[in-house]
């Protein structure tokens, strides 16, 4: 004969089992669902990084051809070196605005997901941006 306590014991036993298997089945598809969302992110992101080296692509050559112009252009009214010269430079500030732009771009971005939370307004701990104005004290 079985003790009157063995048959809730191995009850609770199953149950505690059973929760155990559900917890481990809900952490196997809650990384599932991350693995799936990251991937359809990063599949759109794909895509759109694509789109934006097509065009840089196109702009790059429609300045090519700009800048062609300009040196023929030029070399008729002030010779071939100060032409090349001219056109050089300018392609030169065109690329190095552009790179500087880009890099403080990536910059910002990088502080900006690194900016603590707890940081405030200017510094100042009794300044947020977001939030009610305090009430006068006094009266």
């Amino acid at each position: 004969m079985r003790e009157p306590g063995t048959r809730a014991r191995s009850s609770l036993a199953g149950l505690v089992m059973r929760l155990v298997d559900d917890a481990a089945l809900l952490v196997r598809n809650e990384f599932r669902l991350v693995f799936d969302e990251f991937s359809l992110r990063l599949a759109r992101a794909a895509g759109n990084v694509g789109l934006v080296l097509f065009g840089a692509m196109l702009i790059g050559m429609a300045l090519l051809f700009l800048l062609t112009g300009l040196l023929v252009w030029l070399a008729a009214h002030v010779g071939v070196v100060a032409a090349a010269l001219i056109a050089a430079t300018i392609a030169i500030i065109l690329g190095a605005t552009t790179v500087y732009a880009g890099l403080k771009r990536l910059q910002d971005g990088a502080h900006a997901r690194h900016k603590p939370a707890t940081e405030t307004h200017a510094g100042n701990p009794n300044e947020n941006d977001a939030g009610p104005a305090r009430p006068a004290q006094g009266d």
